[in-house]
């Protein structure tokens, strides 16, 4: 758990700070949904998708190689879940790009259901992982949450995508315009990159303090993994 908690610190700078980026989305599908510009809906979208997958090429390689930083104290059980978790951070941006679609058009219902559905499906999976079935699965430990987590965020993306990609949306709403559109990309990035670089700064300051905190003592790691749990169950 503690190695867990030091490590979703620092990939999280690399989830969610990109997410106040690609959810802007959100304000341009609004602007055209609310202007009856209902085949241009798609575009913004789709920059911001180009966006996170983008970010693949970066969180992947770090994935592969940056889990030779990790504190020796906690590379046992921090290298696997970081290799697993690392490679697949742009999910979350690209989850928060395809959420702008529906948010956009007030069309919250598909997210909170998709929301609850995909993280009972996280915490099953994870449960089962993590611990094992006698005589039938070995137990994976950190690693299995990684793979709770991934599968999670996989079966989001598919619901999300697979709903924005039908015909009928394609056709009235423009989700297949998926051409990288240089001003509407700049335009996205003017008003989401403050946002973003915001949200750096405070997800890197929690990194920070965490690290500080674990290398002090892993005790301190353990007050700092129930106390942020229990600030995210009411971050809402």
């Amino acid at each position: 758990m503690n190695a867990i908690t030091l490590l979703t610190s620092f990939i999280g700078v690399f989830q969610f700070a990109p997410i106040a980026l690609t959810s802007i989305s959100e304000v341009f599908v609004g602007q055209f949904n609310g202007s009856n510009r209902h085949k241009e809906i798609g575009r913004p979208v789709w920059q911001m998708i180009w966006v996170s997958l983008a970010l693949a090429l970066l969180y992947i390689p770090m994935g592969l190689w940056g889990w030779q930083y990790i504190p020796a104290q906690f590379l046992k059980e921090g290298a696997p879940y970081f290799q697993v978790m690392m490679p697949f951070s742009f999910l979350m941006p690209l989850i928060g790009a395809l959420s702008g679609f529906y948010a956009g058009r007030g069309q919250v219902k598909i997210l909170t259901l998709t929301a609850v559905g995909s993280n009972i499906i996280n915490g099953v999976v994870t449960y089962f992982l993590v611990l094992g079935i006698d005589g039938i699965l070995k137990p994976y430990g950190s690693i299995g949450a990684a793979i709770g987590a991934v599968v999670a965020q996989l079966t989001t993306v598919f619901i999300l995508f697979g709903i924005f990609l039908q015909p009928k949306y394609r056709r009235t709403l423009g989700t297949g315009n998926f051409k990288f559109n240089k001003m509407l990309f700049k335009d996205c990035l003017k008003i989401g990159l403050p946002h973003a670089a915001s949200h750096t700064i405070e997800y890197s300051g929690w990194s920070f303090l965490i690290v500080q905190a674990s290398l002090l003592s892993p005790v301190y790691n353990t007050v700092l993994s129930v106390t942020m749990d229990s600030l995210a169950f009411f971050v809402f």
